[in-house]
């Protein structure tokens, strides 16, 4: 399936527009080319996940809250986040939002 996939992705070195002046206007039609042939190539996998999702919901395995956890967390590990910044920055943002209501 990958290899069907990259071959449909297009990066923005191999358009051979020569008519487009490679101004503003000319990379952002790259821009756009190339974002396309790369939404169209993640179609398939936007599926898989969502047909994770359900087949997890539905075997009782994991409800929506706690999937949207666990996407939280792959999020973090994924950006590196230090956890003790990140549980400091939200108490004290948490304490003051709820000082405010």
């Amino acid at each position: 399936m990958w290899n069907e996939t990259k071959e449909q992705i297009v990066m923005v070195s191999e358009w051979n527009d020569d008519e487009v002046d490679k101004d503003e206007a000319g990379h952002m039609i790259d821009f756009i080319k190339s974002m396309r042939e790369l939404k169209q190539a993640m179609e398939p996998f936007k599926d898989q996940m969502k047909d994770l999702k359900q087949n997890y919901k539905e075997q009782e395995w994991l409800d929506s809250k706690q999937q949207k956890t666990a996407m939280s967390i792959l999020r973090q590990i994924d950006d590196d986040v230090d956890l003790a910044e990140f549980v400091d920055l939200f108490q004290a943002i948490n304490k003051q939002v709820k000082k405010e209501e």
